[in-house]
């Protein structure tokens, strides 16, 4: 069956399907925030793959802002695919796989395949509805927010998916209730004008029949909710929309009492007990609040339990807090965030909204998706979300890219025109006609390519170049060093990828860590020299069985910069040893300076010079003897 229905979709679309796992296997290095690690790898690493970590401040045991639980079932269970086969490779063929490539590739690859759910509630909802699936496919596959953002190991990926089944169960209910409701409406109406009672009884029989669909898919959609919600509290955004649809199906109709709306609410609220209390418990379990000792000696109390999203909330509704991440406009979302995410589909939308809102200021009310439309589904389902997360002061893209998917099924089959079945006249046959490509298709796939392009290899690309270079220097044989590496207007490294393996014994003889990681953010480059001098003197006058090298990591746009502070007379004691630069790269936080190259005088050496500039350039500093 479903290679049947595989073989129905375009070949466009099962293309960059393979595209997108190719692109996760290449691997995209791209580095789209640090989120992507930190809330996901460098969490679970430390417990699943005992290595070292910067520890991420949302998982602190104190005040833990995240749950592992969701975590646990995706990137955990990519690292310990990883973490078997390793052993089994190094037991078998003495072969290890603990490499950066394979440690972002297993949790990575395992996002993809879970993102074809995506797809595959797309194509399902456009067939229960009879619209058409293979333009919206299409466009849902050609998207950079699913062959990149998809592809990376975000919550908000898992989000996405979460939100994708969410619409489809909810879609299918509300499809199969309009009909069911119908059905029972026009046998009802039968049964009262039957005039015998044979009649009577026929259409009783069947009125017994039809299916009761009052809690159809409740404990799925229960469950869905409450994943999302403990995945990412702001998940509530999202399913509020949803929700209300599947509880308000039917009512307003003779056949369906009111009384429904609140037995469904009632039985929603409870069908999300079970994986509330299963959640709970993994991150008490996880966060130390709950032991295997303290239930054996039944010393068990409120304290023992951990609830995540209530800690996400009183942190969150702090300004200060929110304050130290950055707070935007309430307009962010719709001005900047939502046409980056989204292109064209942004710009079908906003046209769309605008045109309902006339139809709402004119009372012309018919024009309005109804409430129990997929269409009105679908809208709901964008508008709230954006709404409530721009009440938000603190607002990032991918706090958005869920919406993908009502866009895709509302307005993908404007951008991309389906084949045609025309009528031919002499034979009385049909055939497919393909309608030319569109301005709008035209326009789509050229941004969703150079946002690929950007996204999934040139922004912040150079950090997987150098932790991968770290890494092979710190596994040949014949290294003894410790290493510090300062890092200025780049992402935070995830110490992870090194694969520094930690030892809870305390050994004096041995190294407490290989490498230190000094993250200066983007302070002034003249400062972090002061800061590299200080540590290797103080280095030098320690002693140590190890050798030491010290790394300043830094945008190529800054070398210049660095080598001038060089050659001032007060920095006189500091010398380069080594460059090295990997590509591409590109920080937006020190973006080259393009009007200062003279393109006139020399146009070769400039193009040279500023394709130069796309780099990240690791510099070995020492002092001079």
């Amino acid at each position: 069956m479903f290679l049947k229905e595989l073989r129905q979709l375009p070949k466009s679309y099962l293309f960059c399907a393979l595209l997108r796992i190719f692109l996760t296997c290449l691997p995209q290095t791209g580095y789209i925030h640090p989120d992507e690690y930190f809330q996901s790898i460098e969490a679970l690493a430390e417990k699943l793959l005992n290595v070292k970590v910067n520890k991420p401040w949302e998982f602190n045991v104190k005040f833990p802002l995240r749950s592992i639980a969701p975590l646990y079932f995706t990137t955990g269970l990519g690292l310990q695919i990883l973490k078997l086969l390793n052993a089994f490779l190094d037991h078998n063929f003495g072969i290890s796989i603990t490499t950066p490539y394979f440690i972002i590739l297993f949790p990575r690859l395992l996002l993809t395949l879970l993102s074809f759910v995506v797809d595959w509630s797309l194509y399902r909802i456009c067939l229960a509805n009879s619209e058409k699936c293979k333009s919206r496919c299409v466009i849902l596959s050609t998207s950079y927010i699913m062959l990149v953002y998809a592809t990376h190991t975000f919550s908000n990926v898992i989000e996405l998916i979460l939100f994708s089944l969410l619409l489809y169960y909810v879609g299918e209910s509300l499809i199969f209730s309009n009909v069911n409701v119908r059905q029972r409406e026009y046998i009802n109406k039968r049964y009262k004008s039957a005039s015998t009672l044979a009649e009577k009884a026929k259409f009783h029989k069947l009125r017994l029949y039809l299916e009761n669909d009052t809690l159809r898919n409740y404990f799925t959609i229960a469950t869905i909710v409450t994943v999302g919600f403990f995945n990412r509290p702001t998940f509530a955004a999202y399913a509020i929309a949803p929700v209300f649809f599947w509880l308000y199906r039917g009512i307003g109709f003779k056949s369906i009492m009111s009384l429904q709306f609140h037995l469904r609410t009632i039985v929603f609220v409870v069908s999300t007990i079970p994986t509330v209390v299963l959640f709970v418990i993994v991150d008490s379990f996880f966060f130390g609040y709950l032991t295997w000792g303290e239930i054996g000696m039944l010393e068990i109390s409120i304290d023992n339990f951990v609830m995540i999203p209530w800690n996400f909330f009183k942190y969150n509704i702090n300004l200060v807090n929110l304050a130290r991440h950055g707070l935007h406009s309430r307009f962010m979302n719709v001005i900047i965030n939502i046409p980056l995410l989204f292109g064209v589909l942004a710009f079908l939308c906003y046209s769309n909204l605008a045109d309902l809102l006339r139809s709402l200021w004119r009372c012309k009310y018919h024009y309005l998706p109804s409430v129990r439309s997929i269409r009105g589904l679908m809208t709901a389902s964008i508008v709230f979300p954006v709404v409530l997360l721009s009440l938000i002061p603190h607002q990032e893209p991918r706090f958005l890219i869920p919406l993908i998917f009502p866009l895709v099924y509302l307005y993908g089959s404007s951008i991309y025109p389906e084949q045609v079945d025309v009528v031919m006249k002499q034979t009385k046959t049909k055939r497919s006609v393909r309608q030319g490509f569109s301005s709008l298709f035209k326009v789509w796939l050229v941004v969703n390519i150079l946002l690929t392009v950007f996204y999934g290899f040139i922004h912040q690309g150079g950090v997987f170049g150098f932790v991968s270079h770290l890494s092979g220097e710190m596994r040949s044989i014949d290294n003894n060093l410790n290493y510090d590496v300062v890092t200025s207007h780049i992402y935070q490294i995830p110490h992870s990828l090194l694969y520094e393996e930690s030892s809870e014994q305390q050994n004096p003889f041995k190294r407490a860590k290989r490498v230190t990681l000094h993250e200066k953010g983007s302070m002034d480059l003249m400062k972090v020299l002061k800061i590299i001098r200080t540590a290797l003197y103080i280095r030098k006058t320690k002693m140590s069985h190890f050798g030491y090298r010290l790394f300043l990591v830094i945008p190529e746009s800054l070398s210049d910069t660095l080598m001038y502070l060089l050659a001032q007379d007060q920095y006189a004691d500091l010398s380069v040893v080594e460059t090295v630069r990997f590509y591409p790269h590109l920080s937006t936080e020190a973006l080259p300076d393009i009007f200062a190259i003279d393109f006139m005088s020399d146009p070769s050496a400039s193009v040279i010079k500023l394709f130069k500039n796309f780099a990240l350039t690791r510099f070995e500093l020492q002092l001079n003897h």
